[in-house]
C-alpha cells in the first residue's frame, strides 16, 4: 500500500539553482514529493488517488500543476489545474526517483505540447513496478522529483550568408558589452541587419571609432538571440517574445519584430491584451496593435469594466481615442423613419 506522507515545494534550493542559472539556460521548475511505502501487496487502497498541492511553472505563470498517483501500483501523472486554453505550451515533464544525495536513480519523461484544457493529465499508467521501488527506499520512503522545462521554440526564417562567420572569430572587429559580458561580432554583419548599427558605423560617432560598444538596458539572453538572428536567421523565442520585440524595435530589425508580433498575437487573451496594446504602442508594433484593437472590440463589454482598461483610459487617453476611431469605423447607426 502506498500512502502520501508529505508534500513539499523545493524552496531554498530551488531559488538558489534558478538564481545561479546561466543566462542561456532555460528555467526549470522542480517539485519534490515524498511517499511512504508501507506494503505493496496490500490492495485495500485499490482505486485510491493521492495528489500534491498545486504548484506554478517557473517560466509560465498562466499554468499550474499537481502530481497525482493511483493505486494499486504506481500510476503517476501530472495534471493541469489552471490553464489558458488559448495559449500553446511546449514543455518536457520528467519524473524521477532520487536518493538522499538528490542523485537520479530512475527516470521517465514525456512531452506536453499544444493547447491544453483544465484537468488534463499526462504521465504513465505504470511509472515503475511496485516491487522495483524497494531498491530506492530511504527509511521506508521514496522521493519523486518532477521537473518541468521549456523546450526550445526555434523559428527559422531563411538561409543566411553570414552563418559561417558565427563561430569564426578571425573576422570579428567589434565587442558588444552587456552587463560585463562581451559579444564578439563583425561590424558588417551588424550593419547589414540593423539600420541602427549601420548609422553608428557609417558616421564619426565614438562607437564607430572604438572597438567596443556598451549597450545598456538590455539583457544578455535577449541580445544573444538578436545576434543569433543576425548571423543565422534563426531565433529561439522561449519566453523572450516581449523583450525581443523591444530589442527588435530598438535596432529596427523588422523581420525579427514581425516574428515576435506573431507569437504575441497567438498568445493574446483578454487577460493580457491591454498590456500587449501598451507594449505595441510604445514600440511601434502596428500589427500587434491592430490585433489588440480587434480583440478589445470583440470582448468590449467585458474589458471596458476591468481595472486595466480604466488605467489605460487615464494614463493613455490617446490610445483610447485611436480605439474609439476603430470602433466608429465598425459602427453603423440608423434611425427609425417617422
Amino acid at each position: 500500500m502506498l500512502s502520501l506522507e508529505r508534500v513539499s515545494l523545493v524552496d531554498v534550493s530551488h531559488t538558489k539553482r534558478e538564481t545561479e542559472r546561466p543566462a542561456n539556460e532555460k528555467p526549470i521548475t522542480r517539485y519534490v514529493w515524498w511517499v511512504d511505502y508501507i506494503n505493496a501487496s496490500d490492495d485495500s487502497n485499490e482505486g485510491l488517488k493521492w495528489h500534491t498541492t498545486e504548484f506554478p511553472m517557473e517560466s509560465n505563470n498562466q499554468f499550474e500543476w499537481k502530481l497525482s498517483m493511483y493505486s494499486p501500483g504506481l500510476s503517476l501523472y501530472i495534471e493541469n489545474v489552471r490553464t489558458n486554453e488559448e495559449v500553446a505550451i511546449n514543455i518536457e515533464a520528467s519524473f524521477s526517483i532520487t536518493n538522499a544525495l538528490n542523485e537520479i536513480l530512475y527516470t521517465k519523461s514525456i512531452v506536453v505540447s499544444g493547447k491544453i484544457s483544465e484537468s488534463q493529465s499526462y504521465g504513465f499508467t505504470e511509472f515503475i513496478k511496485t516491487e522495483e521501488v524497494l531498491d530506492f527506499l530511504i527509511d521506508d520512503r521514496f522521493k519523486i522529483l518532477c521537473e518541468l522545462r521549456d523546450l526550445e521554440k526555434e523559428i527559422f526564417v531563411s538561409d543566411s550568408i553570414y552563418a559561417n562567420f558565427m563561430k569564426n572569430d578571425h573576422f570579428n572587429d567589434i565587442e558588444i558589452i552587456i552587463n560585463d559580458y562581451a559579444f564578439r561580432a563583425n561590424k558588417l554583419v551588424l550593419a547589414a541587419n540593423s539600420p541602427v548599427f549601420e548609422r553608428i558605423f557609417s558616421h564619426n560617432m565614438k562607437e564607430s571609432l572604438s572597438k567596443q560598444i556598451e549597450i545598456k538596458e538590455m539583457d544578455r539572453e535577449v541580445f544573444e538571440e538578436v545576434i543569433r538572428f543576425m548571423y543565422l536567421k534563426k531565433v529561439n523565442l522561449r519566453n523572450l517574445s516581449v523583450r525581443l520585440l523591444i530589442a527588435a524595435n530598438r535596432y529596427e530589425m523588422e523581420a525579427l519584430k514581425s516574428i515576435c508580433e506573431k507569437e504575441l498575437i497567438t498568445a493574446m487573451t483578454s487577460a493580457n491584451v491591454i498590456s500587449f496594446l501598451t507594449l505595441a504602442d510604445q514600440h511601434n508594433s502596428n500589427n500587434l496593435k491592430r490585433n489588440c484593437f480587434s480583440h478589445i472590440m470583440i470582448n468590449f463589454k467585458v474589458l471596458v469594466e476591468t481595472t486595466d482598461y480604466e488605467e489605460l483610459s487615464v494614463n493613455c487617453p490617446r490610445i483610447i481615442l485611436e480605439l474609439n476611431r476603430e470602433i466608429a469605423k465598425k459602427c453603423t447607426i440608423s434611425f427609425p423613419k417617422d
